[in-house]
């Protein structure tokens, strides 16, 4: 007589545990769960009344409570005995994980010898780590006919061309990647941005779908949100002069558009939305949080990137650091306010909602702030994290050169002097130089 094991388990009726067992086996290898047997063995089967229900229910799990796409993996019937017999084969795709908990370990299950348990987060890491040659950045486009007029633009300056074979731009067989197409002005993908009328999203005031070169939408995504960041004066108590308070602190909006556009889980049949309402922004992104982290451990600081190649190019690019500050940035640029940002994480998606704080006179800047927030500044300007540094660089000595820049920040020597040009058109930044030296003037 058979018993419990690796590849088989018995249940006397259908529950949500056999959702577990099932995600188990995907992740695990491939085994065979019995409905309708006794913890003896004994086949009794299902009642005839709720033979249609469990079809129905099983066929549900599968069509919307497992992620990723299991369809073709699980078959299901009764056998002679009327006992349902559910036939799973080990996915490829792992780690498999229940729809509203994640890749987490509330979500993510597998098979050890005849029992199933939570998976760790060492052993959710190690299934992505695996799984990284059939990651979405380097899997074949399904468009081959792709084109870079945007791309180039912008890696010219930089010698980007000559290097996509390293940027991960082609397969083994010299094939353009999904992340080349992603890039590319063929992009399929869109962003989603609208500007309501109040609360709520009865009415429009923009509604714009913004499309092309990845690289395109990020410029216009960044440009946009500067428009429909306003500004408003405020009266503070550490100063007596009104100040001119952005709705959003530079720093979180710009980082917060940055992590849905760099960490989106592109398999999902969905887009990365920004909406802003009179009280607050919302920024849509579709997947969970990637690496079987949760939200604590990523407002932590550790690292979590789903798309890496994607995040190394947008690094050389200036457009972020290339490690996971990304939220705690967000959180602190909130610091000096009475007001926090929020963070919701599901299984499909996650959302960050910054208030708004120009929405309440309740909402007034608190203390004075130890680090002055760039949209408390005379320019009201959004800086780059380059441009932060190279400020900062300057505070300590002003007689620094840009050589000695390029070296302590990281960036090549004309990537320093296109954000000095910046800062110097932003009224931030001034050079005075005489017969023998030079030194920077911080405005």
């Amino acid at each position: 007589m058979k018993n419990e094991s690796k590849n088989l388990e018995w249940k006397q009726t259908l529950t949500k545990e056999v959702k577990h067992e099932i995600v188990s086996f995907l992740n695990s290898s491939s085994g065979v769960i019995e409905i309708g047997i006794d913890n003896d063995g004994k086949a009794f089967g299902v009642p005839l009344e709720l033979k249609d229900e469990f079809e129905q229910t099983i066929s549900n799990w599968i069509r919307e409570g497992i992620y990723p796409d299991s369809k073709g993996l699980i078959n299901f019937y009764y056998d002679k005995r009327n006992v349902l017999r559910i036939e799973i084969s080990e996915g490829n795709n792992k780690p498999y994980y229940l729809v509203g908990k994640g890749p987490i370990s509330e979500g993510v299950f597998i098979r050890i010898g005849s029992t199933t348990r939570k998976a760790t987060k060492e052993e959710i890491s190690e299934f992505y780590r695996k799984h990284n040659d059939g990651h979405f950045e380097t899997e074949g486009a399904p468009n081959q006919d792709l084109h870079f007029t945007q791309f180039s633009a912008i890696s010219d300056r930089q010698d980007f061309v000559p290097k996509m074979n390293a940027l991960g731009f082609y397969t083994k067989d010299n094939k353009y990647t999904k992340l080349a197409e992603l890039l590319s002005d063929e992009n399929p993908y869109i962003v989603k941005f609208a500007v309501y009328k109040d609360n709520t999203r009865v009415e429009f005031k923009v509604k714009k779908e913004f499309a092309g070169s990845y690289l395109r939408i990020i410029d216009n995504v960044l440009d946009y949100a500067e428009i429909y960041n306003d500004t408003s004066a405020k009266i503070v108590d550490y100063q007596p002069q009104r100040v001119e308070l952005k709705s959003y602190p530079a720093p979180s909006i710009r980082e917060t558009l940055l992590n849905a556009l760099c960490h989106c889980d592109f398999s999902f049949r969905s887009n990365i939305k920004i909406e802003f309402f009179n009280d607050r922004l919302e920024v849509t992104s579709p997947g969970n949080i990637y690496g079987g982290y949760t939200l604590e451990d990523v407002l932590s600081g550790k690292q979590s990137m789903r798309n890496p190649n994607l995040v190394n190019i947008l690094d050389k690019m200036d457009f972020i650091e290339n490690y996971a500050t990304g939220l705690e940035r967000i959180m602190e640029a909130y610091k000096p306010y009475k007001i926090t940002p929020k963070f919701e994480v599901s299984g499909n998606f996650f959302r960050v909602i910054l208030p708004n704080m120009n929405y309440s006179l309740g909402n007034m800047i608190e203390e004075k702030p130890t680090n002055m927030s760039p949209n408390v500044t005379k320019s009201n300007q959004t800086l780059s994290n380059v441009q932060n540094k190279i400020i900062e660089q300057i505070r300590k000595d002003s007689n620094i050169t840009v050589s000695e820049l390029s070296e302590i920040i990281g960036k090549e020597r004309r990537t320093i002097l296109r954000n000095i040009k910046k800062l110097k058109e932003q009224g931030l930044l001034d050079r005075k130089d005489d017969e023998y030296s030079g030194s920077w003037i911080l405005k």
